[in-house]
């Protein structure tokens, strides 16, 4: 490996001293442990006890006496006919996970002496030059000849290898600067979006594709850690170079949604456990400087990408004649609306509800001064109320009050509740139709006519949707082939928490505890970024309910089994944080009662997690002051399953109707069909091909 060579001849420092003790107590404790085992299992001779006898403490299905076993004794602590009665779930060959990791062998030193001469003499004459020539070859030549197919893992591997090996060897940055800067950092995230797609569409070559992902992710964590390294122990030109690579990987959405998209789409089936050790570390380290640099207040403004909605012409028309008329309504048209709204208004300003993530309150395109920004804004702000759109109205309200802070235009920082009611109400009912002339002026001047018409179809808000979900987003996006989406890139100001919250999904966390199950096997490095992880999303997120889970704490038990292996450097942080956790589920279960026990089963979402933290059915009852009623209350999912199965037992299915057709026109609440679609996959339902959004095409004959 790259740290076998570059420390390779060096006098061994404190931490590879401590290192190499913590391996050999750990090989030593796993002995003692045999030894042990060996001792307390029974001979092979005949056992005496071969005829039946009772388990002391354990009741029958009578209680009053205890379990009557006919088996032989094998291990006196173990009772391990309870689970052998049942059929284990086997999972089919093609879909196991596996390792996939590297053999390595450490070779004698004189062989490690001789191949570190080599690395070095490689990065100070060839590197750059080979792997400028390398990638060039590669792009030109890669689809056509079939000898250079494997020619891009081999340049990702040499990439990994030898960046690895500099940054040990703490040698000059300029010998890997052809695999140092955002051209770097592009190629191998295009690089690793075209494996995992390659891997999804062609199942056959899906482990092929896989393989070649793990060599892109482990090149993209050693790019990252190179940037620490750069951030931490470089010259003051390699800090400055390093600010550059960070500020537009911080900035560009692609690099920030890389580490969640990934986790999401992990598939254990083609993709190896060494490529989520990889993307798990990899995400560590991204956190990590991400949270430096708000920290230092280097991140203020980044990239984010919005759909754009395409009306029709007939929409478009009626929207431009509705937004003519728009200005000049009067008190008694406007009074019916904020009559509409102020109760769910109320609830955001109150909390009980949250704004809406990611709204900018200006236009960094427009070529404006700054007061013209905050009356852009206000204009803002009143079209979302006057669009009944209250959620985008406070989000935008807020995010100006942070950028405008010091004038109160958007009220003072400590501002009550019920003043910030009453000025979002004056704004409402406000005369700003001079502002909307400027505002429309504006926007023509920077994108065009049609931007501007956009704009005043929009509301002010040109982007329907975000890209990507955020923290109450839950399993997984839908993706419409048959719909041709436009993406448009914004400027948002940037919460730190609000990106980590990402990372607070259930088929995000599920991969942590899926690692954190090789506690023993894993390095110090790897737990420490496990256990970062879910403290982030339990402590500093306040989501701690969201980690009770029976496979995470069964990893806590066996750790607390192994008081031997407790204090050992790769395992003293997760056994620190189980402790933690425990002692804060012991505490709400105190306060829940025995209700909480079966919640260690399931993965929970935002409704389950708000549950066990504010007490059952207040998700349900949380709106009531408004008079709005829950979007899915229990009775209305049991309705929903029991038509899903109604439909599903049909024989004969009508014709042009699908299950999401079906259950919208027999619910007994009305329900568009992306929330049926959405809720069906929630509960776990089949859509049996249903799509959220129908489309219908007309051919002629």
């Amino acid at each position: 490996t790259p740290s076998d060579l570059a420390l390779a001849g060096g006098e061994r420092s404190a931490e590879q001293k401590r290192e190499a003790e913590q391996q050999l107590a750990t090989a030593v404790a796993h002995e003692q442990q045999k030894a042990i085992a060996a001792a307390r299992r029974l001979p092979a001779r005949h056992s005496n006890f071969a005829g039946s006898y009772t388990i002391k403490g354990l009741k029958a299905v009578n209680a009053t006496k205890d379990v009557v076993v006919g088996r032989p004794i094998n291990d006196v602590d173990k009772v391990a006919w309870l689970e052998d009665r049942k059929a284990k779930r086997r999972t089919p060959k093609n879909r196991r996970p596996f390792d996939g990791a590297d053999r390595t062998h450490q070779s004698a030193l004189n062989v490690r002496l001789r191949l570190k001469e080599l690395c070095l003499r490689l990065l100070e004459t060839a590197y750059n030059r080979l792997m400028r020539t390398a990638k060039g070859l590669i792009s030109a030549n890669n689809r056509r000849d079939l000898s250079m197919r494997n020619s891009d893992s081999h340049y990702l591997f040499l990439m990994r290898f030898a960046m690895e090996f500099r940054r040990l060897a703490n040698t000059p940055l300029n010998q890997v600067s052809a695999t140092v800067g955002v051209e770097a950092f592009h190629h191998v995230q295009t690089q690793l979006d075209s494996y995992l797609e390659s891997a999804r569409a062609e199942k056959t070559e899906a482990k092929r594709h896989g393989a070649k992902a793990r060599y892109a992710i482990a090149a993209y964590k050693e790019s990252l850690m190179t940037l620490q390294w750069m951030g931490q122990s470089g010259s003051a030109e390699d800090r400055t170079k390093a600010d550059e690579i960070t500020r537009h990987i911080f900035y560009v959405t692609e690099y920030r949604d890389l580490s969640a998209s990934v986790l999401r789409k992990y598939q254990p089936a083609y993709l190896s456990k060494a490529f989520l050790r990889d993307l798990i570390l990899a995400t560590h380290v991204y956190l990590r400087l991400l949270e430096q640099s708000c920290k230092a207040g280097n991140i203020r403004i980044v990239q984010r990408k919005r759909r754009r909605a395409k009306p029709k012409r007939k929409q478009q028309k009626k929207a431009k004649e509705e937004s003519e008329t728009a200005t000049v309504l009067t008190f008694d048209q406007l009074e019916p609306i904020w009559e509409e709204m102020s109760g769910g208004l109320s609830d955001l300003i109150q909390g009980h509800e949250l704004p809406s993530l990611g709204q900018s309150p200006f236009d960094a395109t427009l070529d404006v001064e700054d007061d013209a920004h905050k009356k852009f804004a206000m204009v803002r702000v009143q079209k979302a109320l006057r669009e009944n759109r209250p959620a985008d109205a406070v989000a935008v309200y807020r995010a100006a009050r942070d950028v405008w802070p010091d004038d109160d235009t958007f009220g003072a920082r400590d501002i009550d509740p019920e003043d910030e009611f009453l000025e979002l109400r004056d704004i409402h009912f406000a005369d700003l139709q001079e502002v909307e002339k400027e505002l429309e002026e504006a926007t023509k001047k920077a994108h065009g006519e049609s931007s501007a018409e956009q704009e005043q179809q929009n509301g002010g808000d040109i982007y329907d949707d975000e890209a990507e979900g955020g923290l109450f987003e839950e399993e997984g996006d839908w993706s419409d082939e048959e719909e041709a989406e436009e993406f448009v890139e914004t400027e948002t100001p940037f919460d730190f928490i609000e990106f980590v919250a990402k990372f607070a999904r259930s088929d995000v966390l599920k991969w942590y505890t899926f690692l954190l199950k090789d506690w023993q096997l894993n390095s110090a490095d790897l737990n420490k970024a496990l256990v970062k992880m879910l403290h982030r999303v339990g402590f500093d997120l306040k989501m701690a309910s969201r980690l009770y889970q029976a496979s995470l704490f069964r990893v806590f038990e066996n750790i607390a089994g192994r008081p031997e292996l407790a204090e050992l450097e790769n395992v003293k942080e997760v056994h620190r944080f189980g402790k933690y956790l425990l002692r804060r589920f012991f505490a709400d279960l105190a306060t829940i009662g025995p209700k909480l026990i079966p919640e260690l089963l399931f993965w929970k979402g935002p409704r389950e997690s708000y549950e066990i933290d504010h007490g059952y059915g207040s998700y349900e009852t949380r709106s009531t002051t408004s008079g709005k009623a829950m979007l899915w209350t229990e009775e209305l999912d049991n309705e929903l399953r029991t038509l899903h199965e109604e439909y599903v037992a049909m024989e004969e299915k009508p014709d042009g109707i699908d299950v999401a057709d079906f259950l919208e026109h027999n619910l007994s609440q009305p329900r568009n069909r992306k929330q049926i679609v959405r809720q069906m996959k929630q509960l776990g339902l089949h859509s049996l091909g249903a799509r959220p959004s129908k489309r219908f095409v007309v051919c002629d004959f």
